[in-house]
């Protein structure tokens, strides 16, 4: 249904649109998890609060391993 909200010449660049730096997403992350926006979100909907924190979970867990390879290198 939001994909019908774009309009058709810009659908082309949506996949970079929406490229974020993985050190921004954790950042908000932890911003997230400061203001108490994720209680909320597991007070009114606990399944989408399971998978925003397991995506949150894998996002922290890329970055880390990326650090770890660049400080080996």
């Amino acid at each position: 249904i939001l994909r019908k909200a774009i309009p058709v010449p810009t659908l082309h660049t949506l996949d970079t649109a929406w490229v974020v730096n993985i050190k921004t997403s954790i950042e908000l992350y932890t911003i997230w998890e400061a203001s108490g926006v994720l209680d909320q979100l597991e007070t009114i909907d606990p399944n989408l609060f399971d998978v925003v924190t397991d995506i949150m979970d894998e996002k922290r867990d890329e970055y880390q391993e990326w650090l770890d390879e660049h400080e080996a290198a």
